[in-house]
């Protein structure tokens, strides 16, 4: 036995080291498997919880553009598409449809979210422009409207000194100037400027949201073999 491992020590050690290679790479993807399995399960999880929130931004076919623009996006990263091939094998057909079509709209909704906020960012954006254009235009009218004090003021040039009276007419100018500014600001903040959300939105949010509804995951046979895995110790 002794001269066997003398004479074949070099072809033993490589066998070895084969070997613990070998377990290495097992253990690291079976972490990987268990890994992947949480995060998806993670993720589904937290995409049916975000479809239920969104189902309560839309009342009597109205939206609520301001919960659907505070909303944060659906899913960062689509780990189903990343790791479903860790799984393909062990889930049944079924099961990987029903997944499957939950990524699929998910990934439709959080479209039509990206395309709403879109929509409202371009609206703050036209309505921060309107707003300037109007106080450059409230701006430059005062200045004239100065101008023509001024000709009047001059009548009384020798009673009142210089820069009392440029002090009286830069008062004014900023008196009349913020009035104006407040009355702009009421008449925006009471929704004077229309935003305008295409109803196709609306339609498309509640057709894929129901079509969600249908869907049968929490409890099917892939979803509880991907918690089965996802719940093992390395």
């Amino acid at each position: 036995m002794l001269n066997f491992i003398a004479n074949n020590w070099v072809n033993l050690l490589l066998i070895l080291v084969g070997t613990f290679a070998l377990v290495t790479y097992i253990l690291q993807e079976r972490k990987k498997r268990i890994e992947a399995a949480s995060l998806i399960i993670t993720q589904i999880d937290e995409i049916q919880d975000s479809i239920r929130e969104m189902s309560t931004f839309i009342v009597n076919g109205i939206l609520n553009e301001t919960a659907f623009y505070e909303m944060l996006p659906i899913m960062d990263e689509n780990y189903w598409n990343k790791y479903r091939h860790y799984f393909i094998k062990q889930i049944d057909s079924k099961s990987y449809d029903s997944i499957n079509n939950l990524y699929k709209y998910a990934t439709a909704l959080q479209e039509q979210q990206t395309l709403l906020k879109n929509l409202q960012k371009n609206f703050f954006f036209v309505m921060q422009n309107t707003i300037t254009n109007i106080e450059g235009n409230l701006i430059i009218s005062g200045l004239n409207n100065q101008g023509k004090n001024n000709n009047v003021n001059n009548n009384f040039a020798i009673m009142i000194p210089n820069h009392y009276d440029l002090t009286i007419n830069s008062n004014i100018f900023w008196n009349n100037y913020n009035k104006d500014k407040d009355t702009l600001k009421s008449i925006i903040n009471q929704k004077a400027l229309t935003s305008y959300i295409p109803l196709q939105i609306t339609i498309s949010l509640q057709k894929i949201i129901q079509e969600c509804s249908l869907l049968e995951i929490i409890g099917c046979n892939g979803y509880n073999k991907l918690k089965k895995i996802s719940e093992k110790k390395f």
